[in-house]
């Protein structure tokens, strides 16, 4: 969907005591009432959609207070997150909601530096920290590697993958899945071929790579194949 498009210049040789027509939720100014009065029968019409949720069904000013409580939302969202999560995302070839289990599932057994967690510590399970997790996919790096800072100042400890347990789920589906709609764009290349693409200010926060690496350019390719 496409977004829209507002009215943002006043009317040409508005003058200062001139009574014009103001829609209260765009601050968009109409001289001519039929104009106005046409704008707000489409702004009421429940055709609207969050951009964030993908709430659909809605008038135009009941998606901007969606968009607006997705937006505060997602404030909630970790930021010991925001790195890994938004490297899984810049040029994945996935759907939205295949591309969100994906990472779900990738944290689902896995935990990132900066995250709460709790940790078995002589015989009990205790709160702390990640401090380092591994960076590499070898299995018996992933079941030691994880460096922990204990909540009661007793120090840091190196323990199993087996021994450590979340407090609630890595991130919650929903919030997730805005936050992937807030960050980065979902780019249509061609027919049938889209990828995403992080925000200017990740790709340069994290260094992501701005050009297309060469296997989604290889399934490019393919795909413009295939549609001929």
């Amino acid at each position: 969907k496409k977004p829209h498009q507002l009215v943002e210049d006043l009317p040409e040789g508005l003058r200062a005591n001139e009574e014009v027509f103001v829609i209260r939720f765009t601050s968009e100014v109409f001289r001519d009432y039929d104009e106005y009065l046409q704008r707000m029968l489409l702004y009421r019409q429940q055709i609207w959609t969050c951009k964030y949720t993908g709430k659909t069904g809605c008038t135009y000013e009941e998606a901007l207070a969606s968009e607006d409580q997705a937006l505060e939302k997602m404030k909630e969202f970790p930021p010991y997150y925001v790195e890994p999560v938004i490297q899984m995302v810049h040029h994945s070839q996935l759907r939205h909601d295949e591309l969100a289990t994906k990472i779900l599932n990738k944290f689902k057994d896995s935990y990132v530096a900066g995250e709460e967690i709790s940790a078995l510590r002589d015989g009990v399970m205790a709160q702390c920290r990640v401090v380092s997790a591994p960076t590499t996919e070898d299995p018996e790096a992933l079941v030691y590697g994880y460096t922990v800072e204990w909540a009661d100042g007793a120090g840091e400890a190196t323990v199993k993958q087996a021994d450590i347990q979340r407090r609630k789920p890595s991130i919650p589906r929903q919030l997730l899945k805005s936050w992937m709609l807030l960050t980065a764009e979902h780019k249509s290349l061609g027919k049938d071929f889209s990828v995403w693409v992080a925000n200017e200010e990740y790709v340069e926060q994290f260094g992501l790579a701005e050009d297309l690496p060469p296997e989604v350019l290889a399934a490019k390719e393919r795909a413009e194949e295939e549609a001929r």
